[in-house]
């Protein structure tokens, strides 16, 4: 068990976005800051570390922030980000996700498995990422909990490799929806819920014949609170209320755990009734589920 994360209201439509690349006229660096996903922002080409892909984001106004990410991009996982945050237009700095000791890169997708998982000679092992037959089951999400600031302007940095739908390397990026907000965390309850939903249609015949209609398979949550105090009630019934079955939400099942929000975090949408049960004048025990945007 530990810290969740949602997040409903996303402040990088409102920004003003530059960028030292160039992209396709056909899928603008603006493509990034609305939906629906298959309108991603593709660059014209890649980062490396000497010369980077940077994008620079000057708000209207200062707003409060403790997630920033991005939503189904085509990075490879030993590719780099930087993410840096500033006070006003790119003075102030209030968060840099370098090491500050190494001055490193994140990496897009940090390691994720269990040393007692990896087996030598894996191609896996040193960094422990996940096997790439398992990483292309998943979209590619960069997820970033900041301390709480509030912000004026943002500055992503990338480079590194990026594939295509197929696997194959690709000579560009993609870019499906950028995020920064203020978020919701709470400690997650025991009896939450991840699901997979396959959508495949099976057809049976008389004698065991079996025929399959491939679909496309998308994962569900469902996030309840055994206890809430008072805030955390108020705030997750104002934000099923704000979200209703239409606008998108961040959920990270647990923000110390990077193998955990990439399989079972990014980006949902409410799919079932938000409900409070009161047992005290100040208290309840609340229940939101969530499905995938796979679009």
């Amino acid at each position: 068990m530990g810290f969740g994360l949602l997040a409903d209201r996303n402040r990088w439509p409102a920004a003003t976005l530059t960028s030292n690349a160039d992209w396709a006229s056909n899928s603008p660096l603006t493509s990034c800051q609305s939906l629906p996903l298959l309108t991603a922002a593709v660059s014209e080409g890649l980062g490396t570390a000497a010369d980077p892909v940077v994008i620079s984001a000057v708000f209207p106004e200062r707003y409060a922030c403790t997630y920033a990410g991005w939503c189904r991009t085509n990075f490879r996982q030993a590719a780099r980000y930087r993410l840096e945050l500033f006070a006003n237009a790119f003075t102030g700095p209030l968060f840099d996700t370098r090491n500050p000791t190494t001055g490193r890169d994140r990496a897009v997708v940090p390691s994720l498995l269990d040393w007692r998982q990896l087996r030598w000679g894996d191609s896996n092992l040193f960094r422990g990422d996940l096997p790439a037959e398992d990483f292309a089951l998943y979209p590619t999400n960069i997820h970033v909990v900041v301390p709480y600031c509030r912000i004026g302007s943002a500055r992503w940095t990338f480079y590194g490799g990026a594939y295509e739908p197929d696997g194959t390397d690709a000579d560009a990026y993609s870019l499906g929806y950028g995020w920064i907000s203020d978020s919701l965390q709470f400690w997650r309850s025991l009896d939450a819920e991840d699901g997979y939903v396959p959508t495949d249609e099976v057809t049976r015949f008389p004698g065991g014949g079996v025929a399959v209609e491939p679909g496309t398979g998308y994962r569900t949550v469902t996030v309840p609170r055994q206890v809430n105090g008072r805030q955390i009630r108020d705030s997750l019934f104002d934000l099923a209320r704000r979200v209703d079955f239409h606008k998108p939400v961040v959920w990270l099942p647990n923000i110390d755990d990077p193998a955990a929000c990439f399989r079972y975090g990014g980006l949902f949408q409410r799919r079932g009734d938000h409900t409070n049960r009161w047992f005290a004048s100040s208290y309840t025990s609340s229940s939101t589920s969530l499905e995938e945007i796979t679009t």
